[in-house]
C-alpha cells in the first residue's frame, strides 16, 4: 500500500533571533577587590544562580567585598533589559554574568 502525501508544501519556520550588534569595550581591571560591590547577573538558565552564589562565597573568603548585588534576566533567551545592565553598573564595581545548564 502506497501512502500519498497530503500536504504539497512545507514552511519551514527560523525560531532564532537576530544578532544585536553592540560596541563594547574591555572594562579597566581593580587593582584588589577589597571595599569593592559586586554585580550578579543571572542569566535564568537553570544552575546560573547557585554558580553565582558559589563565586560570591569564594570571592567573599579571598577579598572583604562591601557589598553583593544580585540582577537576573528575564530570558535567558535574550539579552539582559538595558535598565537592568545600567542599574547593576551604576551600583556595582565590577560584575560577574553565570551561565548556566
Amino acid at each position: 500500500m502506497v501512502v500519498e502525501p497530503k500536504a504539497k508544501n512545507i514552511t519551514v519556520m527560523d525560531p532564532t533571533a537576530g544578532a544585536i550588534d553592540v560596541e563594547a569595550s574591555m572594562a579597566p581591571r581593580n587593582g584588589t577587590l577589597d571595599g569593592k560591590v559586586i554585580g550578579l547577573l543571572d542569566n535564568s538558565k537553570a544552575n546560573a544562580g547557585e554558580i553565582l552564589k558559589l563565586v560570591a562565597d569564594m570571592l567573599n573568603e579571598q577579598f572583604e567585598l562591601r557589598e553583593v548585588r544580585s540582577a537576573r534576566k528575564p530570558d535567558s533567551s535574550r539579552p539582559a533589559p538595558t535598565e537592568t545592565v545600567r542599574q547593576l553598573a551604576e551600583e556595582s564595581d565590577f560584575a560577574i554574568v553565570a551561565i548556566g545548564d
